[in-house]
């Protein structure tokens, strides 16, 4: 019986173990998955960025006389 316990005490331990790793895989995705979208938005801002830089780089052009005259 003392040995049939302690095969009983490994597999529980076995099936804990089982489950924690795959819990930590789900945590693993989950964050990468959250990552790829934040490196995406970052992207999207430097381009953004980029463009604004650009346009006020260039001469506005006005031809209509201001509001006050």
């Amino acid at each position: 019986m003392l040995e049939e316990d302690r095969i009983i005490a490994i597999e529980t331990k076995i099936s804990f173990h089982e489950d924690l790793v795959q819990t930590l895989n789900n945590t693993i995705y989950d964050q990468q998955q959250r990552i790829s979208a934040l490196e995406d938005q970052l992207k999207n801002l430097v381009q953004r960025m980029a463009n604004l830089s650009q346009d006020s780089s260039q001469p506005a052009e006005h031809s209509e006389r201001p509001p006050h005259y």
